[in-house]
């Protein structure tokens, strides 16, 4: 991804591309391709700036990730309590938080 972040040309391409690959994973029911798509448009979005959509979309990946894959599910816990913290949702920092309590 960093090297995709160099160039926004680039990552405007991988962003669609990764859409095209959300569509068909969600079509096929692969969630945990869409929860891994996911993940990685969040990053990308989160890079360009879109703190909204990468909320959205950690989120998402979050729900579709399974309760036995702990360290996922806490990365991505992170990200939502950095990105909602960047935001100012404080409620929602604490709300994660919360779950990361629960998890560990």
């Amino acid at each position: 991804n960093h090297a995709v972040m160099g160039n926004p040309k680039k990552a405007d391409n991988r962003v669609t591309n990764l859409h095209a690959t959300l569509q068909r994973a969600t079509k096929n029911g692969d969630l945990k391709n869409e929860a891994k798509v996911r993940r990685e448009l969040g990053e990308l979005l989160r890079a360009k700036g879109n703190c909204k959509k990468a909320i959205e979309h950690y989120t998402k990946a979050f729900e579709l990730t399974e309760k036995d894959e702990k360290d996922d599910r806490l990365h991505l816990l992170n990200e939502l309590i950095e990105l909602h913290a960047e935001e100012g949702n404080y409620d929602e920092c604490v709300k994660c938080l919360t779950v990361c309590e629960e998890e560990s």
